[in-house]
């Protein structure tokens, strides 16, 4: 196996984890920090008039060299095409997108990045209220 197909495999693999994960969040916690219910991968917990972030994740063979076109007929704008893995990266107000876009041609998933991560806030410290997974 070459060293481009290998990469190419631990890349969409790496993508496949991340987009597990905000799979796992979705519906959990909403922009305004609430809980919402789950509806699974490839939902949104968008609100109107609220922008967020989503990963889109491009079926294994699939082209997302019109990802720009279809993220804007999906309502957001196209932050970055990573082609050779691809996972696109956009973001939206439309309440619809990730559903909006798990319809587009080759795409195999699309998901908010809402509820994950932690804030830092000025002095340094987190605001998650507790320690960090792993973390003592």
């Amino acid at each position: 196996m070459s060293s481009r197909i290998r990469g190419r495999s631990w890349a969409v693999l790496a993508a496949g984890v991340l987009v597990a994960a905000l799979g796992a969040s979705i519906g959990s916690v909403d922009a305004a920090g609430t809980r919402a219910s789950s509806e699974g991968l490839g939902s949104s917990v968008s609100h109107a008039g609220v922008t967020q972030t989503f990963v889109v994740v491009y079926r294994a063979g699939a082209s997302s060299t019109k990802a720009a076109a279809a993220v804007a007929a999906a309502g957001g704008t196209l932050v970055a095409n990573y082609r050779e893995i691809g996972v696109v990266v956009a973001r939206s107000s439309n309440p619809s997108f990730a559903s909006a876009m798990a319809r587009s041609t080759g795409v195999e998933v699309a998901a908010s990045t809402a509820g994950l991560g932690v804030s830092v806030g000025d002095d340094g410290a987190d605001s998650s209220g507790g320690p960090l997974p792993g973390d003592a």
